[in-house]
């Protein structure tokens, strides 16, 4: 039901139901009331991952504002920023942006069953999202390997910018701009699919496809090819 504060709590979750017709009844069956109304485990997904992010802005706040050029940035700047340079980090964007994204489908997928199902189980993620994770978090550690390694990137302006993310020393990368083309528009699709399913019918979440495993594999060695290849740049 999509208004489960009308429905008494006695008859809320698994029930037995039996429908009379003159002196006739049929035999029971078994119909499902939800505890909340449907939106409920959507806003409750979004919300959650929202406080738990700002929990984690709120005890990094004490130290970690960064002043560049004259200018403070925020500590949410401060997350995506690239130490050496001062510039925004793609790597660390793009681990960030999959973390919230598979946050934020379990969540739904967990209220869902459990609120509105009455499904109490420990549910499991789909196959290819630990993969997905697995080579964002990959990326930006061997990102990181790399600039210790060979040395930063190019910084380009004094201050940084979101152009820094598809850019090297102010100049367009190719292989920059792919990367970050795919982990925006995969990270959409995926939430746009899980929020696509009714919370009343939804089991599991959606399968994440072999090849866009390795359209992301793909992208992301293009990624840190381009990175091992270039030359350090001046800060």
């Amino acid at each position: 039901l999509h208004f489960a504060w009308k429905v008494p709590a006695r008859y809320q979750g698994g029930a037995q139901l039996r429908v009379r017709v003159g002196q006739s009844y049929s035999d029971p069956f078994a119909v499902t009331l939800s505890r909340v109304a449907s939106l409920f485990p959507k806003l409750v997904s979004l919300g959650a991952v929202l406080a738990l992010f700002g929990i984690i802005l709120w005890a990094l706040s004490g130290g970690f504002r960064k002043t560049i050029g004259g200018r403070k940035y925020s500590i949410l700047s401060a997350l995506f920023l690239d130490s050496e340079t001062d510039t925004y980090s793609l790597s660390r964007l793009q681990f960030f942006i999959w973390t919230a994204v598979a946050i934020l489908a379990y969540l739904y997928l967990l209220l869902s069953r459990s609120l509105v199902q009455a499904q109490l189980e420990f549910v499991d993620v789909p196959a290819g999202l630990p993969g997905i994770i697995l080579v964002s978090a990959g990326t930006t550690v061997v990102a990181q390997a790399i600039t210790s390694s060979k040395g930063p990137k190019g910084a380009g302006e004094i201050h940084p910018s979101l152009s820094d993310l598809i850019s090297t020393g102010g100049v367009i990368v190719p292989e920059r701009f792919q990367f970050f083309v795919w982990t925006i528009i995969g990270a959409a699709v995926f939430v746009f699919l899980v929020f696509l399913h009714d919370p009343g019918v939804i089991k599991d979440l959606p399968q994440v496809p072999t090849g866009f495993l390795a359209l992301m594999g793909v992208s992301s060695a293009g990624y840190l090819g381009g990175k091992a290849a270039r030359s350090a740049g001046p800060i």
